[in-house]
């Protein structure tokens, strides 16, 4: 969901959830969207930020043009240094992978600052609905 009021995001969708550190396997998937989950899950192993890490490349992918299921991200449409950070995310073995998502946040806003620029604000509003 859009957060006007804080100029970013605002995350739903916990019922699925678990609590990382405690051993449980994640429970239940969306088969519609199956190409977005890693090995680990499938696998029913360990899940760990790793896990979200690269479940968050794999909507970037999309979000870009390209394809999640083969995570193919178009070279002429993202910048070189983008497209290696999130083929770095989307690594098999999660080991491999980033596991530091507050690093990865930093990381990503930064590498957008450098490539497009400082932030802009564009005031957003919501169309209203008619009955």
């Amino acid at each position: 969901l859009l957060d006007l009021e804080n100029h970013g995001i605002l995350v739903v969708g916990w019922t699925c959830a678990i609590l990382l550190g405690t051993g449980e396997k994640i429970k239940a998937l969306s088969k519609p969207w199956r190409e977005y989950y890693p090995k680990e899950v499938l696998t029913k192993a360990r899940p760990g930020e790793f896990t979200d890490v690269y479940m968050l490349a794999k909507c970037m992918v999309k979000l870009v043009g390209g394809d999640p299921a083969t995570g193919r991200i178009p070279k002429d449409r993202v910048p070189a240094p983008l497209g290696r950070l999130l083929r770095g995310c989307l690594l098999e073995a999660p080991q491999q992978r980033l596991d530091n998502t507050w690093w990865l946040h930093k990381e990503i806003d930064g590498l957008l600052t450098r490539i497009f620029g400082p932030r802009k604000f564009r005031p957003f509003t919501m169309p209203s609905i008619r009955s």
